[in-house]
């Protein structure tokens, strides 16, 4: 425009110089261009102005747009980092579930693999093949532990080397694994340097790398799972360790599992053959108490073979042991679980014997044995009663000796004593002192051996070789005798012994008892009384059919932590007498057996420091 409006006003300079008027139409137009240029000047200058400062803004909007581009292409940079990265973990976490998820099946193929194999050794192939879906399983062997003598045994072997059955422990990779109860997996450099180290010995060809794993049975490290590679060292690492050593729990487990089963198959098989080789009756019941197994030996002695008495129940069969108490000792085993015996009587082929039941709680019922033990019952009781008569004859032999050295001790002093006085004195004493000192010896002599000659006898009573004999004797001639015996003992240790018993009584009894019972008592009654004491030995009537005969002294009297021991065998309670005579604590017990044999009772009463007063009753007649 501008360019327009300069040259159109040239042209008119040119020739209006040509020309003297202009005519107004020219010269409104030329006004009017000229008029609407500098219009147009003004309206460019102010788009000039308003063009520079849009182009400002347009500059500064730019930069933002661009440092709002780089922005997001670093947050978009950014964004695709964290999901490749998650994505990354994704697939990995992906990988790892189905990593575990295929191991939970191979624990599960294990754990089923017991139920659907035979042995032991289908169970290890059926575990190689398990195995194989996550490691290299080439060169795999299970070696079981033998503490006894410290020697490895390959239950299953799969090798492309080697060839071993069974090798001794010792130092062995294998068993530095069991023995320290820890997995390793070692390169063939680490494998040297524990043989380099004394820890181990080489056993077969060294693999390049070597994976074993403990398998426990139980608690107990019972051998090891080991795969190795002869030609590759990558072929394991700690991932394959990790997995080996979790899938190795369930191997353990299973293989206790089958091995149990096999010992419980072998132990079913060997108790089969031992139920039907011994003698004993042995049957099996059910829940419901329905026969499920039934032996030889209840084939032979309840006359019922086994096709005929089996889904019946004992009680059809036996019908003689359905008791209140049968019924309720094997509703207790089922209950509690618990074995529970007891002998009851029964007849056996037409005999009756003594049986002993033994009940034993079985997987849904119950095992029965029944043993004969009749001849055993017999013999118990025969060693029994021999027993007692044992102990008996002990005893009374106790009593005999007790009685020889408290009865006889005594007089012999008094006749020693009378001896040594005559051998002493014998040049200076008169012939009719000497006479006298004989006849006392004599007259002591006779009385011991008639003490001796009653223990004899008594002896043959205790031994059964001499019949207990009670009879009517008179009392009086007793106790005379008696006192004939015991005043010189009595006199010697200046005691006065008096008896109160003249009145003619009669009473039944065995003598030769009585007579001990009185020597007994009246012995002690000596022994217990000191120097200047009495004895006095009486009677009473009690109006019935005995008598009751008393010996009491003054003496020292009985100790209240004895008296209720005065009377019990075994309980040796004989203190010293008051000259330090000795005793063996049988006297008073040998009285109370006399008494009762006598159909008698015997007690005492006593005060400490008063004196003592033993009582017995003895028949008038025969009751």
């Amino acid at each position: 425009m501008k360019n327009l409006h300069s040259l159109l006003k040239r042209q008119l300079k040119r020739h209006l110089n040509d020309i003297d008027e202009i005519p107004s139409e020219l010269k409104n137009l030329i006004e009017a261009v000229n008029l609407a240029y500098h219009q147009f000047d003004a309206d460019r200058n102010m788009l000039e102005r308003s063009l520079d400062l849009s182009s400002e803004e347009l500059l500064s909007a730019n930069r933002e747009l661009e440092a709002h581009r780089r922005h997001l292409e670093n947050l978009v940079e950014e964004r695709t980092k964290e999901l490749r990265s998650t994505n990354k973990k994704l697939k990995h976490e992906i990988k790892e579930r189905t990593k575990v998820e295929k191991i939970h099946r191979g624990l599960h193929k294990i754990s089923n693999a017991v139920f659907e194999v035979e042995g032991l050794k289908d169970l290890f192939k059926a575990i190689h093949k398990i195995l194989s879906d996550f490691i290299d399983t080439s060169n795999l062997f299970i070696a079981l532990y033998n503490k006894e003598d410290d020697t490895l045994s390959l239950a299953y072997y799969s090798d492309s080397v080697d060839k071993f059955k069974k090798f001794p422990a010792k130092q062995t990779l294998t068993s530095y694994v069991i023995k320290t109860n820890k997995p390793q997996l070692l390169s063939l450099e680490q494998i040297y340097k524990l043989k380099d180290d004394g820890i181990i010995d080489l056993v077969g060809t060294p693999s390049k790398i070597w994976l074993g794993i403990p398998m426990r049975v139980g608690k107990e490290v019972k051998g090891a799972i080991v795969v190795q590679s002869y030609t590759d060292e990558k072929a394991f690492n700690e991932s394959d360790l990790q997995l080996l050593s979790f899938v190795s729990a369930q191997i353990g487990l299973s293989v206790e599992r089958k091995q149990a089963e096999q010992d419980l198959k072998e132990s079913e098989n060997r108790f089969k053959n031992l139920a039907e080789s011994i003698t004993d009756i042995f049957f099996a019941l059910d829940k419901d108490y329905k026969i499920v197994y039934w032996n030889k030996a209840s084939e032979f002695n309840f006359n019922q073979i086994s096709k005929n008495v089996l889904d019946k129940t004992i009680f059809d069969v036996l019908p003689q042991i359905n008791t209140e108490k049968i019924c309720e000792v094997f509703q207790r085993v089922i209950n509690q679980q618990t074995p529970h015996n007891f002998v009851y009587s029964d007849n056996l082929k037409g005999r009756k014997k003594f049986l002993e039941l033994n009940v034993y709680p079985a997987k849904n019922g119950l095992s029965i044995f029944i043993k004969d033990i009749t001849k055993d019952k017999l013999a118990e009781h025969a060693f029994k009663r021999y027993t007692e008569e044992l102990e008996e004859l002990n005893a009374n032999k106790d009593k005999f000796f007790s009685i020889i050295a408290h009865d006889l001790k005594s007089p012999f002093n008094s006749l020693l004593g009378l001896l040594d006085i005559l051998l002493e004195d014998i040049d200076d004493l008169e012939k009719n002192e000497i006479k006298e000192f004989v006849q006392s010896i004599n007259h002591s002599s006779r009385k011991i051996f008639n003490l001796i000659q009653n223990l004899l006898e008594w002896s043959r009573i205790q031994t059964n070789r001499f019949e207990f004999k009670p009879a009517y004797h008179k009392l009086v001639p007793i106790i005379n005798e008696l006192m004939e015996l015991y005043e010189p003992i009595a006199r010697e240790k200046g005691i006065t012994l008096e008896n109160q018993i003249t009145t003619d009584l009669e009473v039944y009894c065995d003598k030769n008892m009585l007579e001990v019972v009185l020597r007994n008592l009246t012995s002690n009654a000596i022994k217990y009384t000191k120097r200047g004491g009495n004895i006095w030995l009486s009677w009473e009537d009690t109006n019935a059919n005995h008598i009751i005969i008393n010996v009491v002294d003054n003496g020292v009297g009985i100790e209240k932590n004895r008296i209720d021991k005065l009377f019990i065998l075994g309980t040796n309670t004989s203190t010293q007498g008051t000259n330090n005579e000795e005793g063996t604590g049988l006297g008073l017990i040998l009285c109370k057996e006399f008494i009762e044999k006598n159909d008698g009772e015997i007690w005492f009463r006593s005060d400490e420091g008063e004196g003592s007063m033993f009582s017995f009753t003895i028949p008038r007649r025969n009751l």
